[in-house]
């Protein structure tokens, strides 16, 4: 829970996702796909990284969304200075050109075909009354992010809730429909507010018939009954000495999910260790059509994250989340106190079945003040029976979501 100390700027990114709706860059010029690109690779650095920190607590089940997390943070780096901005760039990958990179990939959005799915980008802007946004950071965030400006009284922290809670709720089509309390935003100065929509469907759905249970390891020695999905056909596969990998693709081609599958259970820790940009992406780039039996588990993961700002300063963000941060660039004659990130909490959801995958993510980021391969003729067995690691992808093989899932 985020705590009430001093006036407070909270920044919410919530992401509502269905994997598989069409995301075709028609009319996008070279230039924004350029940049497209430029911000898959910053946006995937950083999910590794920050799912490594997260394995190291957590034993169990991961899921989160970078793209939410890194999309949250930086509405906060459009207003950070010195060496607060310059930690922010190193841990997060950004560049000098994150926000044209954003505002290039809304522009492709903008020209994606809906004829398969929907996807909604949008941004907020909600100040308190008596702040005073400067008029470069209005000028940053409404070309970049093409955020509206709203303000709203904190003071009145229920009409103020409820006000956010209807943008959020209207946004992400109902999929998260509170994300502020009216004791998060009571002492605010202003929150942030960034949410993602996307529906659509598998392009080859699972047959419903096939879907029965079946044993899944949830350790070397342990099983337990689960309902797996079943199919046979070509699909995009990779394999090498300690993992076996295959890609779904979502209708018309353009999202997909990967599954990393270990290929013993003592591989794990090591797939974890060693997964990086430079491994994923030659994972990926060696995909080849193969045929495949695959079972898959059918399952909804729910997770909460409230130690993300922990993992950040161990990657090296550590002067935006104390009293050595520097945002001057967000308020219009800021006091003398200082703003950093106080907290940072990430809620996510994922379920997966025959026809659809849905996802959800929110990002919460409280700031206050602080007194200063060869063809074979058999099909290939990938049985997902044990932990595995999962993600979504858009077609620059961006990662939206990023899962392990242990049951």
């Amino acid at each position: 829970m985020l705590k009430n100390i001093g006036p407070a700027i909270l920044i919410f990114c919530l992401t509502a996702l269905s994997a598989g709706a069409a995301f075709a860059a028609d009319g996008a010029s070279n230039e924004d796909l350029l940049r497209a690109r430029e911000l898959s690779k910053s946006v995937n650095a950083f999910a590794f990284d920050l799912y490594k920190e997260i394995a190291k607590e957590e034993k169990g089940s991961i899921f989160f969304s970078p793209l939410s997390i890194s999309m949250a943070l930086a509405l906060a780096y459009e207003g950070a200075a010195g060496e607060t901005r310059e930690e922010m760039r190193r841990v997060l990958h950004y560049d000098d050109n994150v926000g044209k990179q954003f505002r290039a990939y809304l522009n492709i959005l903008n020209n994606t075909t809906k004829e398969s799915g929907e996807l909604i980008l949008a941004s907020a802007v909600w100040p308190d009354s008596t702040l005073k946004l400067r008029k470069k950071y209005i000028h940053d965030i409404t070309k970049y992010y093409s955020s509206e400006i709203s303000q709203l009284n904190f003071s009145q922290s229920q009409q103020s809730a409820d006000e956010i809670n209807i943008w959020t709720n209207k946004q992400t089509r109902g999929k998260i429909q509170t994300i502020v309390s009216p004791r998060d935003i009571g002492n605010s100065a202003l929150v942030l507010t960034n949410a993602a929509y996307f529906k659509g469907e598998w392009r080859d759905k699972f047959n419903e018939q096939l879907t029965k249970e079946k044993e899944f390891f949830t350790s070397p020695k342990e099983v337990k009954k689960i309902p797996f999905m079943n199919k046979k056909g070509t699909l995009a596969y990779y394999e090498d000495d300690t993992l076996q990998c295959i890609k779904l693709p979502f209708k018309n081609n353009l999202y997909s999910l990967a599954v990393i599958l270990p290929s013993k259970w003592e591989y794990q820790e090591l797939i974890t260790k060693t997964l990086n940009l430079k491994k994923f992406s030659t994972i990926v780039s060696q995909l080849k059509s193969e045929k495949v039996n695959l079972y898959l588990p059918k399952y909804s993961e729910t997770k909460r994250y409230t130690k993300i700002s922990k993992y950040l300063s161990s990657l090296g963000m550590k002067r935006a989340l104390g009293n050595l941060a520097d945002f001057r660039n967000i308020m219009e004659s800021p006091s003398r106190d200082r703003l950093y990130i106080q907290n940072i909490i990430h809620k996510s959801t994922f379920d997966i079945d025959e026809a659809y995958t849905e996802a959800s993510a929110a990002t919460a980021v409280g700031m206050t003040f602080t007194s200063t391969s060869l063809k074979r003729d058999h099909y290939i067995e990938f049985n997902a029976n044990r932990p595995f690691l999962y993600f979504i992808l858009d077609d620059n093989s961006m990662i939206l979501f990023i899962g392990r899932y242990c049951e």
